[in-house]
Protein backbone atom coordinates (compact mmCIF):
# COMPACT_ATOMS: atom_id res chain seq x y z
CA UNK A 1 0.00 0.00 0.00
CA UNK A 2 2.87 2.40 -0.74
CA UNK A 3 0.64 4.72 -3.10
CA UNK A 4 -1.89 6.33 -0.15
CA UNK A 5 -1.35 7.04 3.01
CA UNK A 6 -3.68 5.79 5.51
CA UNK A 7 -5.02 9.61 6.37
CA UNK A 8 -5.76 9.47 2.48
CA UNK A 9 -7.60 6.48 2.34
CA UNK A 10 -10.01 7.33 5.16
CA UNK A 11 -10.58 10.65 3.67
CA UNK A 12 -11.47 9.30 0.36
CA UNK A 13 -13.71 6.33 1.81
CA UNK A 14 -15.88 8.83 4.16
CA UNK A 15 -16.50 10.59 1.02
CA UNK A 16 -17.38 7.27 -0.97
CA UNK A 17 -15.05 8.35 -3.82
CA UNK A 18 -15.61 5.92 -6.16
CA UNK A 19 -12.31 6.73 -8.64
CA UNK A 20 -10.76 4.90 -5.13
CA UNK A 21 -12.81 1.82 -6.06
CA UNK A 22 -10.01 -0.88 -7.33
CA UNK A 23 -6.92 0.69 -5.84
CA UNK A 24 -7.77 -0.31 -2.48
CA UNK A 25 -10.24 -2.13 -0.30
CA UNK A 26 -12.00 -1.16 3.01
CA UNK A 27 -11.68 -3.42 6.06
CA UNK A 28 -14.62 -3.45 8.67
CA UNK A 29 -12.96 -5.49 11.35
CA UNK A 30 -16.17 -4.82 13.69
CA UNK A 31 -18.56 -5.88 11.10
CA UNK A 32 -16.13 -8.74 9.60
CA UNK A 33 -16.59 -7.27 6.14
CA UNK A 34 -14.64 -5.54 3.48
CA UNK A 35 -16.28 -2.76 0.82
CA UNK A 36 -15.24 -0.56 -2.10
CA UNK A 37 -14.36 2.80 -0.97
CA UNK A 38 -17.78 3.97 -2.14
CA UNK A 39 -20.06 2.06 -0.17
CA UNK A 40 -22.84 3.64 0.75
CA UNK A 41 -23.41 2.24 3.93
CA UNK A 42 -23.01 4.20 6.99
CA UNK A 43 -19.25 5.09 7.76
CA UNK A 44 -18.13 2.86 10.14
CA UNK A 45 -15.36 4.00 13.06
CA UNK A 46 -11.71 4.65 11.92
CA UNK A 47 -10.30 2.74 14.82
CA UNK A 48 -12.21 -0.09 13.08
CA UNK A 49 -10.63 0.00 9.33
CA UNK A 50 -7.96 -1.50 8.10
CA UNK A 51 -7.08 -1.25 4.34
CA UNK A 52 -5.92 -4.33 1.92
CA UNK A 53 -4.52 -3.96 -1.39
CA UNK A 54 -6.39 -6.53 -2.95
CA UNK A 55 -9.58 -8.91 -2.21
CA UNK A 56 -8.15 -11.77 -1.84
CA UNK A 57 -5.76 -9.88 1.26
CA UNK A 58 -8.99 -9.01 2.26
CA UNK A 59 -10.60 -12.20 2.00
CA UNK A 60 -7.60 -14.00 4.12
CA UNK A 61 -7.68 -11.83 6.41
CA UNK A 62 -11.40 -13.47 7.45
CA UNK A 63 -13.75 -11.03 5.75
CA UNK A 64 -16.51 -11.52 4.06
CA UNK A 65 -17.72 -9.45 1.07
CA UNK A 66 -20.46 -6.35 1.60
CA UNK A 67 -23.93 -7.14 0.50
CA UNK A 68 -24.03 -3.63 -0.29
CA UNK A 69 -21.36 -2.23 -2.57
CA UNK A 70 -21.14 -6.05 -3.50
CA UNK A 71 -16.84 -5.78 -4.27
CA UNK A 72 -16.61 -9.51 -5.14
CA UNK A 73 -18.83 -8.55 -8.21
CA UNK A 74 -16.94 -5.14 -9.28
CA UNK A 75 -13.31 -7.20 -9.08
CA UNK A 76 -14.72 -10.21 -11.24
CA UNK A 77 -16.82 -7.67 -13.78
CA UNK A 78 -20.15 -8.78 -12.69
CA UNK A 79 -22.95 -6.15 -14.06
CA UNK A 80 -25.77 -6.51 -12.73
CA UNK A 81 -28.11 -4.58 -15.18
CA UNK A 82 -26.22 -6.29 -17.92
CA UNK A 83 -27.11 -9.63 -16.51
CA UNK A 84 -30.98 -8.68 -16.31
CA UNK A 85 -30.83 -7.69 -19.98
CA UNK A 86 -28.68 -10.86 -20.92
CA UNK A 87 -31.76 -12.71 -18.61
CA UNK A 88 -34.35 -11.18 -20.67
CA UNK A 89 -32.62 -11.50 -24.24
CA UNK A 90 -32.29 -15.21 -23.64
CA UNK A 91 -36.16 -15.54 -22.65
CA UNK A 92 -37.25 -13.50 -25.56
CA UNK A 93 -34.98 -15.96 -27.93
CA UNK A 94 -36.80 -19.32 -26.26
CA UNK A 95 -40.19 -18.21 -26.73
CA UNK A 96 -40.39 -15.45 -29.05
CA UNK A 97 -43.91 -15.26 -29.18
CA UNK A 98 -44.50 -14.69 -25.76
CA UNK A 99 -43.60 -10.82 -26.73
CA UNK A 100 -45.81 -9.49 -28.82
CA UNK A 101 -44.11 -5.80 -28.31
CA UNK A 102 -41.32 -3.80 -26.70
CA UNK A 103 -43.64 -3.13 -24.36
CA UNK A 104 -44.03 -6.93 -23.30
CA UNK A 105 -40.40 -7.33 -22.66
CA UNK A 106 -40.94 -3.91 -20.92
CA UNK A 107 -42.82 -5.80 -18.31
CA UNK A 108 -41.09 -8.89 -17.80
CA UNK A 109 -37.76 -7.06 -17.04
CA UNK A 110 -39.03 -5.66 -14.52
CA UNK A 111 -37.83 -2.11 -14.95
CA UNK A 112 -38.53 1.27 -16.79
CA UNK A 113 -38.62 1.70 -20.46
CA UNK A 114 -36.91 4.32 -20.30
CA UNK A 115 -33.59 2.64 -18.28
CA UNK A 116 -34.41 -0.76 -20.47
CA UNK A 117 -33.78 1.14 -23.39
CA UNK A 118 -30.49 3.03 -22.32
CA UNK A 119 -29.44 -0.25 -21.22
CA UNK A 120 -29.66 -2.11 -24.47
CA UNK A 121 -28.25 1.13 -26.01
CA UNK A 122 -25.09 0.80 -24.17
CA UNK A 123 -24.30 -2.80 -24.17
CA UNK A 124 -25.40 -3.90 -27.56
CA UNK A 125 -25.79 -0.39 -29.54
CA UNK A 126 -29.84 -1.13 -30.53
CA UNK A 127 -33.51 -0.53 -28.90
CA UNK A 128 -35.50 -3.46 -27.40
CA UNK A 129 -38.11 -3.24 -30.54
CA UNK A 130 -34.90 -3.64 -33.00
CA UNK A 131 -33.81 -6.97 -30.76
CA UNK A 132 -37.01 -8.16 -30.56
CA UNK A 133 -37.63 -7.74 -34.29
CA UNK A 134 -34.97 -9.49 -35.54
CA UNK A 135 -35.02 -11.73 -33.01
CA UNK A 136 -38.50 -13.06 -34.40
CA UNK A 137 -37.35 -12.90 -37.93
CA UNK A 138 -34.32 -15.74 -36.85
CA UNK A 139 -36.37 -17.16 -35.15
CA UNK A 140 -38.61 -17.88 -38.55
CA UNK A 141 -36.08 -18.54 -40.53
CA UNK A 142 -35.04 -21.19 -38.40
CA UNK A 143 -38.55 -22.98 -38.48
CA UNK A 144 -38.55 -22.64 -42.44
CA UNK A 145 -35.36 -24.45 -42.18
CA UNK A 146 -37.19 -27.29 -40.58
CA UNK A 147 -38.44 -30.13 -43.74
CA UNK A 148 -42.01 -29.69 -43.73
CA UNK A 149 -43.08 -26.37 -41.87
CA UNK A 150 -44.78 -23.80 -44.17
CA UNK A 151 -44.16 -19.75 -44.11
CA UNK A 152 -47.67 -19.13 -42.13
CA UNK A 153 -46.01 -22.16 -39.27
CA UNK A 154 -42.76 -20.46 -39.27
CA UNK A 155 -44.97 -17.29 -38.98
CA UNK A 156 -47.32 -18.11 -36.32
CA UNK A 157 -44.40 -20.09 -34.16
CA UNK A 158 -42.02 -17.37 -34.16
CA UNK A 159 -44.48 -14.93 -32.85
CA UNK A 160 -46.18 -12.95 -35.56
CA UNK A 161 -49.96 -12.05 -35.20
CA UNK A 162 -50.76 -12.76 -38.80
CA UNK A 163 -49.14 -12.98 -42.38
CA UNK A 164 -48.99 -10.07 -44.37
CA UNK A 165 -46.95 -8.29 -41.58
CA UNK A 166 -44.89 -11.20 -41.56
CA UNK A 167 -43.97 -11.41 -44.81
CA UNK A 168 -43.11 -7.58 -44.61
CA UNK A 169 -40.86 -7.70 -42.01
CA UNK A 170 -38.94 -10.96 -43.04
CA UNK A 171 -38.19 -9.44 -46.90
CA UNK A 172 -37.46 -5.84 -44.82
CA UNK A 173 -34.97 -8.14 -42.61
CA UNK A 174 -33.65 -10.98 -45.58
CA UNK A 175 -34.41 -9.04 -48.18
CA UNK A 176 -35.91 -11.86 -50.05
CA UNK A 177 -39.30 -13.13 -48.91
CA UNK A 178 -40.36 -16.27 -46.68
CA UNK A 179 -40.80 -18.34 -49.49
CA UNK A 180 -38.02 -18.14 -51.52
CA UNK A 181 -35.78 -18.20 -48.28
CA UNK A 182 -36.99 -21.64 -47.46
CA UNK A 183 -36.22 -22.74 -51.24
CA UNK A 184 -32.71 -21.61 -50.85
CA UNK A 185 -30.95 -24.49 -52.57
CA UNK A 186 -33.23 -25.38 -55.23
CA UNK A 187 -30.27 -24.02 -57.59
CA UNK A 188 -27.09 -22.00 -57.10
CA UNK A 189 -28.74 -18.33 -57.15
CA UNK A 190 -31.08 -16.13 -55.86
CA UNK A 191 -31.64 -12.49 -55.50
CA UNK A 192 -31.94 -9.63 -53.22
CA UNK A 193 -34.15 -7.05 -52.93
CA UNK A 194 -32.13 -3.81 -52.27
CA UNK A 195 -33.72 -0.54 -50.74
CA UNK A 196 -34.11 1.94 -53.03
CA UNK A 197 -31.48 4.19 -51.62
CA UNK A 198 -29.03 0.97 -51.88
CA UNK A 199 -25.35 2.97 -53.14
CA UNK A 200 -24.22 -0.18 -54.79
CA UNK A 201 -21.22 1.69 -56.26
CA UNK A 202 -19.64 2.38 -53.11
CA UNK A 203 -20.62 0.03 -51.12
CA UNK A 204 -18.60 -2.34 -54.15
CA UNK A 205 -15.35 0.19 -54.85
CA UNK A 206 -14.84 -0.22 -50.77
CA UNK A 207 -15.40 -4.22 -50.87
CA UNK A 208 -12.49 -4.32 -53.76
CA UNK A 209 -10.66 -0.99 -53.00
CA UNK A 210 -7.49 -2.94 -52.61
CA UNK A 211 -6.58 -3.93 -57.02
CA UNK A 212 -4.04 -6.52 -55.67
CA UNK A 213 -5.92 -8.65 -53.71
CA UNK A 214 -6.42 -12.13 -55.26
CA UNK A 215 -9.75 -12.75 -52.57
CA UNK A 216 -11.88 -10.71 -54.92
CA UNK A 217 -12.57 -8.95 -57.99
CA UNK A 218 -14.70 -6.20 -59.72
CA UNK A 219 -16.86 -7.19 -62.81
CA UNK A 220 -18.85 -6.24 -65.19
CA UNK A 221 -22.00 -6.92 -63.32
CA UNK A 222 -20.60 -6.34 -60.22
CA UNK A 223 -18.38 -8.25 -58.23
CA UNK A 224 -16.95 -11.69 -57.12
CA UNK A 225 -15.67 -12.84 -53.41
CA UNK A 226 -13.97 -16.00 -53.21
CA UNK A 227 -14.28 -17.80 -49.54
CA UNK A 228 -14.08 -21.38 -48.06
CA UNK A 229 -17.53 -23.16 -45.91
CA UNK A 230 -16.52 -26.26 -44.58
CA UNK A 231 -13.39 -27.20 -45.96
CA UNK A 232 -14.48 -26.06 -49.81
CA UNK A 233 -13.66 -22.97 -51.68
CA UNK A 234 -16.12 -21.09 -53.72
CA UNK A 235 -17.07 -17.95 -55.59
CA UNK A 236 -19.98 -16.01 -54.85
CA UNK A 237 -20.84 -13.27 -57.51
CA UNK A 238 -23.06 -10.41 -56.99
CA UNK A 239 -24.46 -9.22 -60.50
CA UNK A 240 -26.66 -6.33 -59.88
CA UNK A 241 -29.51 -4.59 -61.70
CA UNK A 242 -32.13 -2.29 -60.75
CA UNK A 243 -33.07 -2.45 -56.81
CA UNK A 244 -31.82 -5.78 -56.98
CA UNK A 245 -28.38 -8.35 -56.53
CA UNK A 246 -28.44 -11.65 -57.96
CA UNK A 247 -25.90 -13.62 -55.37
CA UNK A 248 -24.35 -16.65 -57.58
CA UNK A 249 -22.39 -19.75 -56.12
CA UNK A 250 -19.76 -20.90 -58.25
CA UNK A 251 -17.68 -24.24 -56.75
CA UNK A 252 -19.70 -25.33 -54.03
CA UNK A 253 -22.91 -27.73 -54.54
CA UNK A 254 -26.41 -26.00 -54.17
CA UNK A 255 -27.52 -27.75 -51.57
CA UNK A 256 -29.61 -25.86 -48.52
CA UNK A 257 -26.93 -25.25 -46.18
CA UNK A 258 -24.35 -24.04 -48.68
CA UNK A 259 -27.03 -21.08 -50.08
CA UNK A 260 -28.10 -20.10 -46.72
CA UNK A 261 -24.42 -19.66 -45.64
CA UNK A 262 -24.26 -17.73 -49.03
CA UNK A 263 -27.42 -15.47 -48.26
CA UNK A 264 -25.75 -14.77 -44.48
CA UNK A 265 -22.33 -13.86 -45.68
CA UNK A 266 -24.33 -11.84 -49.13
CA UNK A 267 -26.23 -9.53 -46.19
CA UNK A 268 -22.84 -9.00 -44.36
CA UNK A 269 -20.75 -7.80 -47.39
CA UNK A 270 -23.42 -5.71 -48.44
CA UNK A 271 -24.54 -4.35 -45.16
CA UNK A 272 -27.32 -5.10 -45.23
CA UNK A 273 -27.86 -6.06 -41.59
CA UNK A 274 -27.35 -2.15 -40.45
CA UNK A 275 -30.07 -0.07 -41.37
CA UNK A 276 -28.43 3.60 -41.64
CA UNK A 277 -32.28 5.32 -41.38
CA UNK A 278 -32.62 5.69 -37.81
CA UNK A 279 -29.08 7.49 -37.91
CA UNK A 280 -30.33 9.43 -41.20
CA UNK A 281 -33.00 10.73 -39.29
CA UNK A 282 -30.94 11.56 -35.91
CA UNK A 283 -28.44 13.36 -37.61
CA UNK A 284 -30.84 15.50 -40.26
CA UNK A 285 -32.24 17.55 -37.55
CA UNK A 286 -28.71 18.75 -36.78
CA UNK A 287 -27.81 21.64 -38.97
CA UNK A 288 -23.76 20.86 -38.14
CA UNK A 289 -24.23 17.37 -39.24
CA UNK A 290 -26.79 17.11 -41.82
CA UNK A 291 -24.29 18.02 -44.26
CA UNK A 292 -22.31 15.02 -43.60
CA UNK A 293 -25.37 12.81 -45.19
CA UNK A 294 -26.11 14.96 -48.12
CA UNK A 295 -25.33 13.14 -51.53
CA UNK A 296 -24.65 9.81 -49.16
CA UNK A 297 -28.05 8.72 -48.04
CA UNK A 298 -28.56 5.12 -47.89
CA UNK A 299 -24.54 4.12 -47.34
CA UNK A 300 -23.77 1.33 -45.16
CA UNK A 301 -21.15 -0.25 -42.88
CA UNK A 302 -20.04 -3.70 -45.22
CA UNK A 303 -19.28 -6.81 -42.86
CA UNK A 304 -16.01 -8.83 -43.15
CA UNK A 305 -16.63 -11.75 -44.16
CA UNK A 306 -15.80 -13.40 -41.10
CA UNK A 307 -14.11 -12.50 -37.63
CA UNK A 308 -10.79 -14.32 -38.45
CA UNK A 309 -10.79 -11.84 -41.76
CA UNK A 310 -11.50 -9.71 -40.16
CA UNK A 311 -9.10 -9.88 -37.35
CA UNK A 312 -6.37 -10.55 -39.85
CA UNK A 313 -7.07 -7.14 -41.22
CA UNK A 314 -6.68 -5.24 -38.02
CA UNK A 315 -3.72 -7.06 -37.28
CA UNK A 316 -2.02 -6.09 -40.58
CA UNK A 317 -3.07 -2.83 -41.26
CA UNK A 318 -1.60 -1.43 -37.55
CA UNK A 319 0.86 1.39 -37.65
CA UNK A 320 1.73 0.79 -41.35
CA UNK A 321 0.16 3.10 -44.69
CA UNK A 322 -2.53 1.64 -46.25
CA UNK A 323 -0.70 0.67 -49.64
CA UNK A 324 1.60 -1.81 -47.60
CA UNK A 325 -0.72 -2.99 -45.70
CA UNK A 326 -2.76 -3.87 -48.86
CA UNK A 327 0.48 -5.91 -49.97
CA UNK A 328 0.99 -7.33 -46.82
CA UNK A 329 -2.64 -8.90 -46.80
CA UNK A 330 -2.57 -9.70 -50.54
CA UNK A 331 0.84 -11.78 -49.60
CA UNK A 332 -1.27 -13.99 -47.02
CA UNK A 333 -4.05 -14.75 -49.81
CA UNK A 334 -1.69 -15.79 -52.43
CA UNK A 335 0.68 -17.87 -50.14
CA UNK A 336 -2.20 -19.41 -47.99
CA UNK A 337 -5.14 -19.25 -49.11
CA UNK A 338 -6.80 -21.59 -50.94
CA UNK A 339 -7.18 -21.52 -54.64
CA UNK A 340 -10.67 -21.46 -55.94
CA UNK A 341 -12.96 -20.56 -59.03
CA UNK A 342 -11.63 -18.23 -61.65
CA UNK A 343 -8.79 -17.37 -60.15
CA UNK A 344 -9.34 -16.19 -56.82
CA UNK A 345 -8.01 -17.47 -54.27
CA UNK A 346 -10.18 -17.73 -50.67
CA UNK A 347 -8.59 -15.64 -47.43
CA UNK A 348 -6.04 -17.95 -45.04
CA UNK A 349 -7.87 -19.88 -42.64
CA UNK A 350 -6.86 -19.97 -38.46
CA UNK A 351 -5.16 -23.28 -39.00
CA UNK A 352 -3.28 -22.39 -42.44
CA UNK A 353 -2.12 -19.02 -40.66
CA UNK A 354 -1.00 -20.96 -37.35
CA UNK A 355 0.70 -23.84 -38.77
CA UNK A 356 3.61 -20.85 -40.13
CA UNK A 357 6.57 -19.50 -38.19
CA UNK A 358 7.51 -16.39 -37.44
CA UNK A 359 10.21 -16.17 -39.81
CA UNK A 360 7.67 -17.50 -43.06
CA UNK A 361 6.16 -13.79 -42.30
CA UNK A 362 9.08 -11.82 -41.72
CA UNK A 363 11.05 -13.15 -44.44
CA UNK A 364 8.21 -11.41 -46.58
CA UNK A 365 8.57 -7.90 -44.72
CA UNK A 366 6.11 -8.29 -41.86
CA UNK A 367 7.68 -6.93 -38.58
CA UNK A 368 8.55 -9.43 -35.86
CA UNK A 369 5.73 -8.22 -33.84
CA UNK A 370 3.64 -8.27 -36.84
CA UNK A 371 4.09 -12.24 -37.20
CA UNK A 372 3.88 -13.12 -33.39
CA UNK A 373 0.75 -11.00 -33.01
CA UNK A 374 -1.14 -12.97 -36.27
CA UNK A 375 0.31 -16.45 -36.06
CA UNK A 376 -0.20 -16.29 -31.99
CA UNK A 377 -3.84 -14.90 -32.41
CA UNK A 378 -4.53 -17.63 -35.10
CA UNK A 379 -3.26 -20.15 -32.57
CA UNK A 380 -5.42 -19.01 -30.14
CA UNK A 381 -8.40 -19.71 -32.72
CA UNK A 382 -7.59 -23.39 -33.45
CA UNK A 383 -6.75 -24.12 -29.48
CA UNK A 384 -10.55 -22.95 -28.78
CA UNK A 385 -8.77 -20.35 -26.30
CA UNK A 386 -10.47 -17.95 -29.05
CA UNK A 387 -13.81 -18.49 -30.23
CA UNK A 388 -16.18 -16.02 -31.34
CA UNK A 389 -19.27 -18.07 -31.36
CA UNK A 390 -19.41 -17.34 -27.76
CA UNK A 391 -20.46 -13.18 -28.70
CA UNK A 392 -23.04 -13.81 -30.93
CA UNK A 393 -25.22 -12.37 -28.00
CA UNK A 394 -22.51 -10.88 -26.19
CA UNK A 395 -22.45 -6.79 -25.69
CA UNK A 396 -20.06 -4.46 -27.17
CA UNK A 397 -17.93 -3.83 -23.58
CA UNK A 398 -17.71 -7.71 -23.13
CA UNK A 399 -16.40 -8.32 -26.62
CA UNK A 400 -14.05 -5.34 -26.45
CA UNK A 401 -13.03 -6.24 -23.05
CA UNK A 402 -11.83 -10.20 -24.08
CA UNK A 403 -10.53 -8.61 -27.43
CA UNK A 404 -7.92 -6.23 -25.42
CA UNK A 405 -7.02 -8.82 -23.25
CA UNK A 406 -4.90 -10.80 -26.03
CA UNK A 407 -1.53 -9.55 -27.16
CA UNK A 408 -1.56 -7.66 -30.13
CA UNK A 409 -5.07 -6.16 -30.07
CA UNK A 410 -5.47 -2.62 -28.44
CA UNK A 411 -8.74 -0.59 -28.03
CA UNK A 412 -8.12 0.61 -32.04
CA UNK A 413 -8.28 -3.03 -33.02
CA UNK A 414 -11.19 -4.09 -30.71
CA UNK A 415 -13.62 -1.54 -31.57
CA UNK A 416 -12.81 -1.29 -35.74
CA UNK A 417 -14.09 -4.95 -35.16
CA UNK A 418 -16.79 -4.03 -33.42
CA UNK A 419 -17.87 -1.99 -36.15
CA UNK A 420 -17.06 -4.09 -39.09
CA UNK A 421 -17.31 -7.65 -37.96
CA UNK A 422 -20.07 -7.46 -35.28
CA UNK A 423 -22.28 -4.35 -36.37
CA UNK A 424 -22.48 -2.52 -33.44
CA UNK A 425 -23.54 0.66 -34.87
CA UNK A 426 -22.02 3.22 -31.90
CA UNK A 427 -18.62 1.56 -31.68
CA UNK A 428 -15.58 3.72 -33.40
CA UNK A 429 -11.92 3.05 -33.78
CA UNK A 430 -10.86 5.79 -31.57
CA UNK A 431 -7.26 6.79 -32.77
CA UNK A 432 -7.78 5.76 -36.33
CA UNK A 433 -5.64 8.44 -38.26
CA UNK A 434 -8.56 8.40 -41.10
CA UNK A 435 -11.14 9.61 -38.85
CA UNK A 436 -9.38 12.39 -37.08
CA UNK A 437 -8.27 13.47 -40.52
CA UNK A 438 -12.05 13.29 -41.69
CA UNK A 439 -13.30 15.27 -38.27
CA UNK A 440 -10.39 18.09 -38.95
CA UNK A 441 -11.80 18.38 -43.07
CA UNK A 442 -15.58 18.33 -41.59
CA UNK A 443 -14.98 20.48 -38.99
CA UNK A 444 -12.76 22.80 -40.38
CA UNK A 445 -9.81 22.35 -37.14
CA UNK A 446 -6.52 23.72 -37.94
CA UNK A 447 -5.01 20.80 -36.87
CA UNK A 448 -5.39 17.26 -36.48
CA UNK A 449 -7.71 16.37 -33.38
CA UNK A 450 -6.00 14.14 -31.07
CA UNK A 451 -7.96 11.67 -28.57
CA UNK A 452 -9.75 13.55 -26.93
CA UNK A 453 -10.92 15.89 -28.87
CA UNK A 454 -11.82 12.90 -31.17
CA UNK A 455 -14.11 11.75 -28.62
CA UNK A 456 -15.79 15.03 -28.46
CA UNK A 457 -16.41 15.64 -31.94
CA UNK A 458 -18.18 12.31 -32.21
CA UNK A 459 -19.94 12.54 -29.22
CA UNK A 460 -22.91 14.24 -30.96
CA UNK A 461 -23.15 11.26 -33.51
CA UNK A 462 -24.39 9.14 -30.58
CA UNK A 463 -25.50 6.31 -30.72
CA UNK A 464 -24.06 5.79 -34.10
CA UNK A 465 -20.52 6.92 -34.01
CA UNK A 466 -19.71 3.83 -36.17
CA UNK A 467 -21.86 4.39 -38.99
CA UNK A 468 -20.76 8.06 -38.58
CA UNK A 469 -16.91 6.98 -38.60
CA UNK A 470 -18.13 5.60 -42.10
CA UNK A 471 -19.33 8.19 -43.64
CA UNK A 472 -16.87 10.69 -42.56
CA UNK A 473 -14.51 7.95 -43.80
CA UNK A 474 -16.24 8.43 -47.55
CA UNK A 475 -16.45 12.46 -46.98
CA UNK A 476 -12.99 12.31 -46.68
CA UNK A 477 -12.08 10.38 -49.74
CA UNK A 478 -14.36 12.30 -51.47
CA UNK A 479 -12.30 15.93 -50.61
CA UNK A 480 -9.07 13.90 -51.26
CA UNK A 481 -10.18 12.63 -54.58
CA UNK A 482 -9.88 9.16 -53.20
CA UNK A 483 -12.89 7.54 -53.87
CA UNK A 484 -14.07 5.71 -56.58
CA UNK A 485 -16.44 7.87 -58.57
CA UNK A 486 -19.48 6.12 -60.69
CA UNK A 487 -18.95 5.33 -63.79
CA UNK A 488 -19.29 1.76 -63.37
CA UNK A 489 -21.46 -0.20 -65.75
CA UNK A 490 -23.64 -1.73 -63.89
CA UNK A 491 -24.31 1.19 -61.60
CA UNK A 492 -27.79 1.56 -61.31
CA UNK A 493 -28.36 3.66 -58.00
CA UNK A 494 -27.90 7.03 -56.28
CA UNK A 495 -24.70 8.51 -56.93
CA UNK A 496 -22.61 11.17 -54.50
Amino acid sequence: MTMFTREYMLTHAAMRDKNCDGKFITGVHSTGIYCLPSCPARNPKAENIRFYRTEREAKKAGLRACKRCKPDDFYRGYDEDLDLVRELMARVRKEPQKYPTAAAMTRSSGIGNTKLNQLFRKHYHRTPAEYLAQTKIQAAAELLDQPGAGVLDAALGAGFENSSTFHLQFKRTMFLSPGKYKNLGADNSFTLSLPEDYRAPEIVAYLTRDPTESDNRLTDKGMAKAFEFEGTPAVMYLDFGNGEVQVRLEGMAPNRANMRFAHRIGLRLLGLQMDPKPFLTRIQSEPKLAPLIVGREGLRVPQTLDFFEGLVWTIVGQQINLNFAYRLRSTLIERWGKPSVDGLHTHPSPQAIANLDYADLTGLQFSKRKAEYLIDTARLVVEGKLRPERWEHAGAGEIEKELCAIRGIGSWTARYLLLRCFGFADSFPLGDAGLAAALQSYFSLEKKPDRETCTTLMEPFSPYRGLASFYLWQYLKERTGKTTASPIPWNRGKTA
